[in-house]
């Protein structure tokens, strides 16, 4: 191919529950899975099809405290993520539900 291309980690739409609404507002998201259900889904995409990046953090009330305990980087350990849609006011406005 002649054009950049970057690989992409696929992820579930954002939810976004009362409680959570309730409490910061923060969509949760969940690594999507491949059709085998367990190594996490990808794709090789055109550069230029990505519009923004996003911020995700661990829902640290859904991740098993060993996880922390570990030299691994957190998107690769962790399976539940909240999108910090306050990062800036692009953000906000295009990731805000």
């Amino acid at each position: 191919p002649k054009v950049p291309l970057a690989y992409v980690q696929w992820y579930t739409a954002p939810r976004l529950t009362d409680r959570i609404r309730a409490i910061h507002n923060m969509p949760s998201v969940k690594k999507a899975l491949s059709s085998d259900g367990v190594t996490p889904a990808w794709s090789i995409i055109p550069l230029s099809n990505i519009r923004q990046s996003c911020m995700l953090f661990p829902d640290f009330g859904r991740t098993p405290v060993s996880v922390w305990d570990t030299d691994n980087c957190v998107l690769d350990t962790c399976s539940d993520f909240l999108v910090n849609n306050w990062l800036s006011l692009f953000t906000y406005q295009t990731v805000y539900m």
